[in-house]
């Protein structure tokens, strides 16, 4: 009976590291996941911010008054619907990114599957 120590150190190697892979897939799944939603707070950061308009509204009191009395409601009445839309872009956005943590999660509850595999025979 012939036996290649190569082989065995080979198949100790491959199984040590499945044991550490699989051990932490968990961990390792949940870091990217953790970078994902430090990057998606960020961004939530920027589209519900606020935003000063002291410096662009300056004389914007002289401007109205200077106007007649359907340019005013013509403004109030395009400002309401630049404030509707950006609400419903923000909710998209929202729900966008939360449907994507939620695959997430769903993606991390099957990751050790993938990880297992990774001692089959073909893989070396």
């Amino acid at each position: 009976m012939e036996f290649e120590l190569s082989k065995l150190y080979a198949w100790i190697f491959k199984t040590f590291c499945a044991v550490i892979i699989l051990t932490n897939s968990f961990d390792i799944v949940m870091g990217v996941f953790t970078i994902a939603q430090h990057v998606a707070n960020g961004s939530a950061g920027i589209i519900v911010g606020s935003l000063n308009m002291g410096i662009a509204l300056i004389d914007l009191e002289a401007q109205l008054d200077a106007m007649t009395t359907g340019r005013p409601i013509q403004f109030f009445l395009e400002s309401s619907i630049l404030q509707l839309a950006m609400q419903a872009i923000t909710i998209c956005v929202f729900l966008i990114v939360y449907g994507r943590m939620i695959e997430i999660y769903l993606t991390i509850s099957v990751a050790h599957i993938p990880f297992s595999t990774m001692v089959n025979k073909e893989w070396g």
